[in-house]
């Protein structure tokens, strides 16, 4: 395969790498309110990645915790014989402060009605503080640089029975801190997980394909070469290598084929305040590389999903195994690079597509039999409405405990390193 024969895969290093940008953001922010926060988060996965510094190892003390055999403290209340108006499930979205000291001052607990026929409303808060930890029905464990202390400190403090979430939309490479230690804890802390693997309890896609509702009737008879004048361009701002050395195929084609790169890992610059004149650019493309930055199960993101169909690009794809886009992608609508055993096949094949509009249009065909929509996004997933759906689906796994991700996964502790829950997960 052709991505194997130019460059080696990175193995990811015991020391992991995490952004300082987001970091800094932890120490910077002591208040504000839940949607404050949803800001902060998608920022960071806009810019995740532009800077890196290395986490050290911890002194870890090992701890006797344990979630089996315990009462469940959501399940209680929702089976408990009681008035709707007087059942709330707290709920607590925890975000490391990236400090030991504990700070005070963050937002109250807001109250919400939830009208999905569960039998308790819900009252949430979102808070670095550990000592709203120990009043929390359910903790939502927040994308941000963990340390083994930060684990210590969340497994001592944690109540018998309370209800784990993990929540991420980003590749394990990225955040491999949602692992602890097994000097810590033998066990997986999760009950319930949200994150964008359609094994996951919740799925929150990047994006979704839907046959069978026509998004554009016409397809067939489109030619989408129209008004494009560029062969390809590649949108990047994590230029260091995690999962692989992407930057390195990108430079390779660049011998053969011309490739204008765009953001921090590129030599040009799409004014971000002018949206108009960003997608006018970018449509006059007719490929779009996208190489995610983790070859991961099922992760393929908005590199995929919309930078590449909303400007009507083919997408040229490495991440996520073939199979994966072959199942949840559109039909015949991207190019995989294990394709290729050559660069040489792989540039003849490109050449092949931009001389011949027939071959090229028919990437666009599956728009005359279904359609595409872009993932829930945090606004959805972390409003009212998506953490009432969260806690009537955590209803479902406690009372049928096979169908959740953690009666298949019992264990997801990073054996004392952070790497061997990376390889295991990814």
């Amino acid at each position: 395969m052709m991505v194997r024969r130019v460059l080696p895969t990175v193995v990811i290093p015991l020391l992991v790498l995490f952004t300082v940008l987001y970091y800094s953001s932890f120490l910077r922010s002591s208040g504000g309110n839940l949607y404050h926060y949803i800001n902060e988060l998608e920022q960071y996965e806009a810019i995740r990645g532009d800077t890196l510094y290395e986490t050290k190892a911890e002194e870890t003390v090992a701890l006797s915790h344990t979630t089996k055999d315990q009462p469940n403290l959501v399940l209680e209340k929702l089976m408990g014989n009681h008035l709707r108006e007087d059942c709330y499930i707290r709920i607590l979205l925890w975000r490391n402060p990236g400090k030991e000291q504990i700070d005070l001052g963050l937002d109250h607990w807001q109250k919400a009605k939830c009208r999905n026929r569960i039998s308790c409303n819900i009252e949430m808060l979102y808070s670095n503080n550990l000592e709203d930890i120990a009043v929390s029905d359910i903790v939502i464990i927040m994308p941000g640089p963990f340390r083994n202390f930060v684990w210590s400190k969340l497994l001592e403090v944690r109540p018998p029975g309370q209800q784990w979430v993990l929540y991420s939309r980003e590749s394990p490479v990225h955040e491999p801190q949602f692992s602890p230690p097994s000097t810590m804890t033998k066990e997986n802390p999760y009950n319930f997980t949200v994150t964008y693997r359609s094994d996951s309890d919740e799925c929150i896609t990047w994006g979704f394909y839907y046959p069978g509702e026509p998004s554009f009737a016409a397809a067939k008879r489109m030619d989408y070469t129209k008004g494009k004048s560029k062969l390809m361009t590649w949108i990047a701002s994590r230029c260091d290598p995690l999962g692989w050395e992407r930057t390195k195929i990108v430079q390779e084609i660049q011998k053969y084929l011309p490739v204008d790169t765009y953001g921090k890992c590129g030599t040009l610059d799409c004014p971000k305040r002018d949206k108009e004149q960003c997608q006018s650019l970018f449509s006059s493309y007719k490929f779009y590389l996208s190489l995610e930055n983790s070859e991961c199960k099922e992760y393929f993101t908005e590199k995929f999903w919309s930078n590449a169909f909303v400007h009507r690009m083919i997408p040229i794809v490495y991440g996520a195994p073939k199979e994966d886009y072959e199942r949840l992608a559109p039909p015949h609508s991207f190019i995989h690079l294990e394709d290729f055993d050559t660069m040489e096949e792989f540039v003849d094949y490109i050449m092949l597509l931009d001389s011949n509009s027939t071959l090229y249009n028919k990437y666009f065909h599956w728009q005359s039999e279904g359609g595409f929509r872009s993932g829930p996004g945090h606004r959805t997933t972390l409003s009212p409405a998506g953490l009432c759906t969260i806690v009537k689906k955590m209803k479902r796994n406690s009372l049928n405990p096979e169908l959740s991700w953690r009666y298949k996964n019992p264990t997801f502790t990073s054996g004392g390193s952070n790497l061997a829950a990376v390889e295991k997960n990814c």
